[in-house]
């Protein structure tokens, strides 16, 4: 199967669980591990196979399991985790994308979150910025690219975030990879290191705090279908919500994103209805190239990226 083929495959396989389709879901993961040859998980989706057929089993002969919603969902959320496993397993050699390039890079390095940590909190406490700025972004990409982070790293890592002495600069770079890393897979590791960032209340890391509260907002928009498998994630909302500046906090992060998606609207508008219509009524009837009907009615002072993105696909239509 082709990348294409197999991200596609992937899609599906979520889809399905997204639909509670389990059995479907199960096939189609079956099918995925064996097309992509990474049977090390043919154990893990058996256990989950026969824990399903169990529990419909049990509901089919009348039993009244109080827990069975919870076991349901906890089905379905090792389902999504395992899914994502398997993608990881299968593109991580294969795929040209960023993500994993950079995952390449990484393991052939071989140096952990946990040294790499290390190294910029040594080199930060003697001064050392010549060597703690390629440490740091070596640690922010070794953050973005392990997929599931293990309950030692986090904590070592919740230990720099907390510390006093751990440079703020740094941090709002861990914020940052514990984002892209969310955006790649769901981890449960991930997103309370989020939520131990947001928390955080110190006059100097309120920047800290408000870049983990956009990345938290992000990631539920991300995984909306799936947030409720992970009631630990409600716990630690209302923990933050006690915080004082909370809710001023949440307000201005959710319209400076409602202003992000009108600006959008109206850049579109501009571009595809706007300025095609302005065009017609130029004396070149809309046959001239863009860039110079727009320097005619800005002049050459033109930021050159702002034109680039007005343009968009005018030019190359025309």
């Amino acid at each position: 199967m082709t990348l294409q083929e197999l991200t596609n495959t992937y899609k599906n396989l979520v889809r399905r669980i997204d639909n509670g389709q389990m059995k479907e879901a199960f096939d189609l993961l079956t099918h995925f591990i064996t097309v992509t040859g990474q049977h090390a998980f043919t154990s893990r989706v058996e256990e989950l196979q026969n824990t399903y057929r169990y529990m419909l089993h049990y509901y089919v002969e009348g039993s009244n399991d109080p827990t069975r919603h919870r076991i349901r969902a906890d089905i379905r959320r090792r389902a999504y985790e395992l899914a994502d496993a398997v993608r990881h397993a299968t593109f991580g050699d294969i795929s040209p994308a960023t993500y994993y390039s950079v995952r390449r890079s990484v393991r052939y390095a071989g140096i952990g979150i946990t040294s790499i940590l290390r190294q910029v909190a040594l080199y930060a406490e003697a001064g050392d910025r010549e060597h703690g700025e390629p440490a740091a972004n070596r640690l922010f990409d070794a953050l973005w690219t392990t997929e599931f982070i293990d309950a030692d790293t986090a904590s070592t890592l919740r230990e720099a975030l907390c510390s006093r002495s751990f440079p703020t600069d740094v941090k709002t770079l861990l914020v940052s990879a514990l984002l892209l890393g969310l955006q790649a897979s769901f981890d449960r590791e991930k997103m309370r290191l989020l939520f131990d960032a947001a928390a955080l209340s110190d006059a100097d890391t309120v920047n800290v705090s408000l870049q983990a509260l956009v990345a938290i907002c992000l990631t539920l928009y991300t995984y909306s279908t799936r947030i409720d498998l992970y009631p630990e994630v409600q716990e630690r909302l209302e923990m933050l919500a006690e915080m004082p500046d909370f809710r001023r906090r949440l307000s201005s992060v959710i319209v400076r994103f409602i202003l992000t998606r009108e600006t959008e609207k109206v850049a579109h508008r501009l571009k595809d209805e706007i300025l095609p219509e302005i065009m017609k009524l130029t004396t070149q009837g809309g046959k001239g190239p863009t860039t110079d009907f727009l320097k005619e009615i800005a002049g050459e002072e033109m930021n050159p990226e702002w034109m680039e993105r007005m343009v968009g696909r005018s030019d190359n239509e025309a």
